[in-house]
C-alpha cells in the first residue's frame, strides 16, 4: 500500500511540476502562455483540490468494478419485466437498477468517506 501511495505522488508530481515543466503546465501554455510558470503543488489554494483529484484517480477503479459488479448482478428478468413495463434508458436506470443497488451504493459512500480521512499521507509527501 506504500509503494503505490509513492507512485501516485511521483506521478502526479512529475504532471503538476514547474521546474522541468509538467504535462499540465505544457498543455494549458498552449491556450495561454502565462500558465507555463503556474505553481499547483505550491499554492495552498490549489494543493487541496490536487490531492482530492490524486485520491479520486486512485480510488476510482477500485468503485468502477464494484458498481459493474452490482449492475451485472442484477436479474436479467427484473429488467426484461421493467422495459415491458415501458422502462427504457435513464428511466430504468433511476427507477430498477439504482434502488436494487441502494446498499452497494450506501456501502460505497462509506468506503469512501472512510478512505478520504486516509488521504493526508499523500500531501505530507
Amino acid at each position: 500500500m506504500v509503494l503505490s501511495t509513492v507512485a501516485l505522488v511521483q506521478i502526479f508530481q512529475n504532471v503538476f511540476s514547474v521546474n522541468p515543466v509538467g504535462m499540465l503546465n505544457y498543455f494549458l501554455s498552449w491556450f495561454q502562455p502565462s500558465m507555463l510558470d503556474s505553481e499547483w503543488l505550491s499554492d495552498p489554494h490549489r494543493s487541496l483540490l490536487i490531492v482530492a483529484i490524486a485520491e479520486g484517480y486512485k480510488f476510482a477503479a477500485v468503485y468502477m468494478v464494484i458498481f459493474y459488479s452490482a449492475l451485472i448482478s442484477i436479474s436479467e428478468e427484473v429488467i426484461e419485466a421493467a422495459r415491458m413495463d415501458g422502462a427504457s434508458g435513464w428511466k430504468l436506470y433511476r427507477y430498477i437498477k439504482l434502488p436494487m443497488i441502494k446498499g452497494i451504493i450506501f456501502t460505497s459512500i462509506i468506503l469512501v468517506l472512510n478512505g478520504s480521512l486516509k488521504s493526508f499521507d499523500i500531501r505530507t509527501c
